[in-house]
């Protein structure tokens, strides 16, 4: 009886030893993982706030880049065609450039359908250009002003 007893008592102290051990780790697990959080909790130092206007994108300095910037492409394509154009529009040039002296020239005729025609092209160029800016300019306006929701 003794021998069953001492075997008892035997298994009872391993078993609290496994306990203790097992607690023993779970408590040193818990050390570590609080040394690895350490530094790691984060506090409001001072509270966000919101910004009065917006930083980006600044639409009044883009619009004017982009007017600016239209403006010095045509420019820069009335230059380049007037520059490259070779064609003689006087009798003086004509008479500048010819080593012969100029005996007459042909005027240029043009009946009332022909002027009328040109003239209607031009009107429609215009009011479609005016037309095709002024609602580029509200859409963009619309956009700016009732877009932001």
């Amino acid at each position: 009886m003794d021998l069953e007893q001492l075997m008892r008592e035997h298994e009872l102290v391993l078993q609290r030893h496994r306990a203790a051990r097992q607690k023993l780790l779970e408590s040193e697990s818990a050390r570590q993982g609080e040394e690895w959080k350490l530094g790691e909790t984060l506090e409001a130092v001072d509270s966000p706030t919101l910004p009065e206007s917006p930083i980006a994108p600044n639409r009044a300095l883009i619009v004017f880049l982009a007017a600016l910037l239209g403006l010095c492409v045509g420019l820069a394509a009335l230059v380049a065609r007037e520059w490259n154009d070779e064609s003689l529009q006087s009798i003086r040039q004509l008479a500048a450039i010819a080593p012969a002296r100029v005996l007459g020239s042909i005027p240029l005729i043009e009946n009332q359908l022909v002027v009328r025609r040109h003239h209607r092209m031009a009107v429609v160029g215009w009011a479609s250009a005016t037309l095709m800016s002024a609602a580029l300019i509200g859409g963009s306006v619309i956009r700016y002003y009732g877009g932001h929701s």
